[in-house]
């Protein structure tokens, strides 16, 4: 699965959900980029599973909540353009491997966060 960059910086992070659909997906690592705000610094990258279903409406309850990735990176720089049509490849982004895969079951949703110590650290 790869987003196509639309705007400017996630801010520090992004929460976004992950669903199965009729078959069972197993999640190995999430691949993501920096902004122009943080390019060529080492970034605190955190990646967060929620524990049970979706991250929506759990964001703020950190019981939810398990790291299953840290490390420290400079992230690749993801150019954008709001108006750009074409995909981005999956080649220009940094992999976070988890610390142990993640599969959803058919029809399974499950929350993910990815994290950053820089205003400027992910590329949405």
């Amino acid at each position: 699965l790869i987003t196509k960059p639309r705007t400017a910086n996630a801010w520090f992070g992004v929460y976004f959900d992950v669903q199965a659909r009729d078959r069972a997906v197993t999640v190995q690592s999430i691949k993501t980029g920096c902004s122009s705000m943080a390019e060529g610094e080492t970034l605190e990258v955190q990646v967060w599973s929620c524990i049970d279903g979706s991250g929506v409406g759990k964001e703020e309850d950190q019981s939810a909540w398990t790291q299953v990735y840290k490390g420290s990176h400079a992230l690749d720089l993801i150019e954008f353009n709001k108006f750009q049509t074409s995909t981005t490849k999956a080649d220009q982004y940094t992999e976070l491997p988890l610390a142990s895969p993640i599969t959803l079951q058919p029809s399974e949703r499950r929350g993910f966060l990815v994290h950053t110590n820089h205003i400027g650290g992910l590329i949405l």
